[in-house]
């Protein structure tokens, strides 16, 4: 027997690469990636993200950006 939970699951998407990002944005809403250049996570995968979620009528504002740097 499954017992549904009271509040909906957040549901985080990863993407490594622009391309992934857009619809991580879209369909996600959260992001969690491994990619490990700062400057290619702020200037090119989150901007992908971040328009995928206004794609969608979300505020990317309000979801949560995860990265593992190594």
């Amino acid at each position: 027997m499954l017992t549904r939970p009271v509040d909906r699951v957040p549901v985080y998407v990863s993407a490594i690469g622009p391309r992934a990002a857009k619809p991580a944005g879209r369909r996600g809403d959260h992001l969690i990636s491994f990619a490990n250049n700062p400057r290619y996570v702020k200037e090119e995968l989150l901007p992908n993200f971040e328009n995928g979620a206004r794609e969608s009528g979300k505020d990317p504002k309000t979801m949560e950006c995860a990265g593992h740097f190594a």
